[in-house]
């Protein structure tokens, strides 16, 4: 507790945790923002993979003579309809039809408590050099693998979540994780807890866990929390934060911040794009106390340069 009271004593850094953290919450009535779709208005998915959401004018064998919600005029060929359905609010934003987030399971590094689809997945190329991939075998358990083309990092999950309440999911998730392949022995992993609230447009989640790396008579310990959020500011463009905090053996603290885009293009792809930075408690000086005869540490703390975070992932 000493060591997180004495993160917040600055001022600058507490401000921006707390930014974060607003533009994340949304109340409930900011639904009333978007604009709602009358009762008889329906979305076509067409077979050029184009969609249209429209009021149904006339409709016989052959096709359906519609008024779009851009005000026009349309006929469309029912053999070029590939899946039809009646409209709701999330499918808008400022008025423009959306494609709905297909990625609610992870933001940059964190995961959230929300499920993916049974029989669903997807696969994700960080910075190009790393793969990760998630496919959930039941609505409530999915399992993924994380690594690169030459097989370390390489990283195991599994994750089991459920819903609490109407906007309130919760989430058990387990890491395995080996950083080479030549120390047998070494054993690296991570058990959280994660609850998100909200939907997969706009959600706040908070996730705690441990962390541990083990070694035969050397074992050590961190403790894990994240705070993470995503908010749809366009049709296209989802803005993504988060912070997480990684409380090793003694003072030391590490704080990774990120923050930026995700992109929609289509159905099927996203791109992530942002900032990444580092703040963090380092040792940086250390003196034998000759009165006490005992060792005496000093720490500070050391905040690197933001460097440019890029990813693609794609629905599988």
């Amino acid at each position: 507790m000493n060591q997180i009271m004495e993160f917040f004593i600055h001022k600058k850094y507490f401000a921006y945790l707390s930014f974060l953290i607003l533009m994340f919450y949304y109340p409930k009535h900011s639904i009333a923002q978007v604009y709602t779709p009358i009762d008889s208005l329906i979305i076509f998915e067409l077979t050029n993979g184009q969609r249209i959401a429209a009021s149904v004018l006339n409709e016989d064998e052959r096709k359906f003579v519609v008024l779009t919600s851009r005000g026009t005029k349309d006929t469309i060929a029912k053999y070029r309809i590939i899946a039809q359905r009646t409209a709701n609010k999330s499918d808008f934003v400022n008025g423009k039809l959306i494609f709905k987030n297909e990625y609610p399971y992870t933001y940059y590094i964190s995961p959230s408590a929300l499920p993916l689809k049974k029989g669903t997945g997807y696969l994700s190329l960080p910075f190009f050099f790393s793969c990760k991939s998630q496919y959930a075998f039941t609505e409530h358990f999915s399992m993924g693998i994380t690594t690169s083309f030459v097989l370390f990092p390489f990283i195991l999950n599994a994750r089991y979540s459920m819903k609490l309440f109407k906007d309130v999911h919760a989430a058990i998730s387990g890491d395995f994780f080996k950083s080479d392949w030549y120390n047998p022995t070494e054993l690296n992993g991570a058990i959280y807890a994660t609850v998100t609230k909200g939907s997969i447009e706009n959600n706040f989640t908070i996730s705690m866990g441990k962390g541990f790396v083990y070694n035969p008579g050397n074992t050590k310990h961190s403790e894990i929390i994240s705070l993470s959020g995503i908010k749809r500011i366009s049709p296209k463009k989802s803005f993504m934060g988060e912070c997480l905090f990684m409380f090793r053996d003694g003072p030391a603290i590490s704080i990774l911040r990120a923050g930026g885009i995700r992109v929609s293009r289509g159905k099927k792809a996203t791109w992530d794009i942002g900032l990444f930075s580092l703040l963090e408690k380092r040792l940086v000086q250390g003196e034998f106390n000759k009165i006490t005869k005992s060792w005496e540490y000093n720490y500070r703390w050391v905040s690197q340069n933001p460097w440019p975070y890029i990813n693609i992932t794609y629905r599988l």
